[in-house]
This record gives structure tokens, sequence and C-alpha cells, in this order.
């Protein structure tokens, strides 16, 4: 068998297809039991047609090593992190590929504090899943279960409610785009408050249709119709649901930067931003760190993924942290990123100012960013590639105090190409330059 290893989200391909088999599924499973432990494992995932396959695969897997499966079905990521606290459970398993095309499918994890798990306890499960034989599987009475927990989904959407503000002076209008991801049995059940109205769009999953031109991938949508109907707020969701981009009244996007350094503000100006500090990423727009220096607000970035701003928001007491993409962590709350709890903590921020996102944001300057992606043939260490190393620095030269990163894709074979600059014209400059580069030497 070929080895499975985690990416920067658990393990993730076309469903149906190495590594996204029913086969694997049931090593996870076993997997998970054998070193997170024999107690109850949620298992939630989003509304691909593969999922219910594959959350019945991992349940198998989590029975025959003795542990005791409780499957949720249907529900966004972040919500499988809050089960698993709130029912004490040994680890989650959440089936989804997030914001990638319906064909594809995930495997990630949460362990018992409803964090994503450590490199060392990722490695320990790779073993297990790896190993060519599985030791004896108990039998009789030791055989774990397999427990259909629908009330799981009703847990989450209640937690979610006693956070809403009530806006009972400022009646609130809100669009959301829900991807046809896991959000779709929650939005309309957590948003049909008192004086709040709202239109969704992109709602009804039909297994081929997660973020299928719509959601957090595809912003302008929403956007457009926020604008349309008059809306206070538009908001697209990704198809798993962690992931929150936002619009102003006028139609004007706001990315995961812009909504961190709103947030920011009004946590600090509270006197609730623990140690006046912001986790973001290597990705976060260099515009975003002038503000938060404006304001005396002390940015560190982590390396890419939700994982690692919440690792470098424990080491450094942050309450808030998140990326650029829209994943946004309110550690108090959630130890994971929360589209829904996301947007529930900006409509308090407008509701509590008294003040349109288009005011509440307009100060927050980003640099022009463009973005591209290279595929490739290997994943040679970037240092080691003299003349592509030679561009970037070029390119980085000309382009300060703006950025560029230049990474490979966790999850994908392609090189992932960013930069920012003070004018478009200097980013896609910038851009083209060190993509031709790494075609030449890495295709």
């Amino acid at each position: 068998m070929k080895q499975i290893s985690f990416g920067t989200d658990g393990i993730r391909g076309v469903a149906n297809q190495f590594p996204i088999t029913v086969e694997i599924a049931v090593k996870l499973g076993q997997a998970i039991v054998s070193v997170m432990g024999k107690g109850v494992v949620i298992i939630g995932g989003d509304s691909r047609k593969s999922s219910p396959m594959l959350m019945q695969a991992v349940a198998a897997g989590v029975a025959s090593a003795g542990g005791d499966a409780k499957l949720v079905g249907l529900i966004p990521t972040p919500g499988v992190s809050f089960l698993v606290r709130q029912e004490k459970a040994a680890c989650g398993v959440v089936v989804s590929a997030s914001h990638n095309p319906a064909p594809d499918n995930g495997l990630k994890l949460f362990n018992a504090h409803g964090e994503k798990p450590s490199d060392n306890t990722q490695m320990r499960i790779e073993q297990e899943i790896n190993r060519k034989e599985t030791d004896t599987l108990p039998t009789g009475s030791n055989i774990g279960s397999v427990e259909e927990f629908g009330e799981g989904i009703n847990l989450y959407i209640e937690y979610l409610a006693t956070l809403m503000p009530r806006f009972k002076e400022m009646p609130f209008s809100l669009a959301v785009d829900g991807a046809n991801g896991s959000t779709s049995p929650v939005i309309s059940r957590l948003f049909s408050l008192k004086n709040l109205s709202l239109h969704i769009e992109n709602n009804t999953p039909d297994g081929i249709n997660i973020n299928d031109n719509c959601g957090a991938l595809y912003p302008e949508h929403i956007a457009k119709i926020t604008r349309n109907i008059g809306a206070d707020m538009g908001m697209a969701i990704d198809g798993d649901g962690d992931r929150l981009i936002i619009c102003d009244e006028k139609g004007r996007v706001l990315d995961g930067d812009v909504i961190m350094g709103m947030i920011a503000l009004w946590l600090k100006q509270k006197g609730e931003l623990a140690n006046n500090t912001v986790v973001t990423t290597i990705m976060t727009n260099a515009g975003l760190n002038l503000f938060f220096k404006a304001h005396n607000i002390t940015m560190v970035r982590a390396n890419v993924g939700d994982r690692e701003v919440y690792k470098l928001m424990q080491k450094s007491g942050a309450i808030f942290g998140g990326e650029n993409s829209g994943h946004l962590i309110f550690k108090n709350y959630l130890p994971t990123g929360d589209s829904l709890l996301a947007a529930i903590q900006v409509m308090k921020m407008i509701q509590e100012s008294g003040k349109p996102l288009s005011e509440l944001s307009q100060d927050i300057k980003l640099f022009p960013t463009k973005s591209t992606t290279v595929r490739i043939a290997d994943k040679p260490a970037i240092e080691t590639l003299p003349t592509l190393t030679t561009v970037i620095k070029k390119v980085e030269n000309a382009v300060a105090p703006g950025r560029i990163i230049v990474r490979y894709s966790g999850t994908e074979p392609v090189l992932r190409v960013t930069v920012e600059a003070r004018t478009e014209k200097e980013a896609i400059d910038g851009m083209n330059t060190i993509a031709e580069e790494a075609k030449r030497v890495l295709q």
C-alpha cells in the first residue's frame, strides 16, 4: 500500500481514489483508537455525495478497534470540535475537503480538547495506518459501537445561539451564501431572530453542488446581492463552514485580513484583546501590519494553516487570530475557525459601535495582492533552486515594503506564488516573473 501522510489540514484527495478510500477511512478509524484512546469518537462531515460513505467507514474502523463512534452526519467542521469537548470524547473526525470541488474529500481530526492534533500525534496515526499488519482486533463484547447522534447538530446550534446579539434597538439585515455545504442545516435556524432580516443563497446541497461557483471562494456573488437588497452585511461561507468572507453594505468584499483588523481594534477598545496581540500568518497583508502598528497592536505571524495559528496563539497568549482566507479563531469560544461564530462577532461589533461596516473598515488599507499557482512534478526545497531564489530576491527588493510568499501547497501538486506591492501593476509583474521561472525549473 502507498504511504499515507497528513497535509496542512488532514488527508485530502479525490474520493474513492487513494488516499481517500473506504479502506483508508477504516484504517484511520482503527488508528485513532490505537493512538488517541478507546473512548467516544465524534464523526461528522460535509454535504458531498461521498461523505456519508466515508463517515460510515471511519465509524466501522473505530468500532472494530474497540472505540465507540457517534455519527453526527451533516455538520460544520467546527461543530465537531465543539461536540468533542461537549461530550468529553476521545477525539473527532471530520469528512470534508473544505473549499475543494465536490469530487474531492478529506479526513481531518480533532483531539480531546477540540484542537487540531499535534505533529507527533499525526505522525503516530500515519504510522498506524501505514503498518502492513493490524494488531489482533477485539471480539465479542469488546467490539465498539456505532451510534447515530443526530442531536449533535442541535447542541451546536444552541451553543452558537447563546452568543447571538438580539438586535432589539437596531434591526439588522443579513445576506448569506452557504456554499451548498455543511452549514445548510444551521443557517436558517441560527439567524431566525427578532429584528433580523435574513436572505439566504446556495443553501440546498445535492451532493455535487458544494462550493460550485458559490461560497467563500466567490464572494462577489453575495456582495452583489447585499448591495441590491440593501443588507447591512453579506457573508460567504466555505463548504465545511470554517471560513468566512464578508462584504459591507455597499457590496465591498472584506477578506480575513480586514475582518481581523476590525475585530482586533474593537476588542482592544473594549479591553478584551489579550496582550494586545493578534496571530496571523505569513500570508497576511503588509497593510494590516501597518494598521496594527498605528493602533499599538502586536501582530505575530504563524505558518499557513489554522492549526499553526492556534499553536502560536497558545504560545503568545493571544485570544484572537486567523488567516486572510477567512479562518478566524476566537480562542475563548472555540479552538478552531468557525464561520458562524466569526459572523456573530462581526454583527456584535456593528451593533455595539452603531457604525456600518464601510465605516469600520475604511482605515484598513491593504496592499494590492496577486496570486497564481504553478503545477509541478515534484517539491524540491526552494532554497535548492538557485535561479528561482535569485528571481524571488530581485522581485522582493522591487516591491518592498510589500512582500512575496512562495510556497508549496500542502494538499495539491502546485507551487503558490503571492506578491503584494504598493501598486497592482507591480504585484502582477512580480507574480508573473516568479511564476515563469518556477515553470522553467519545476515543470
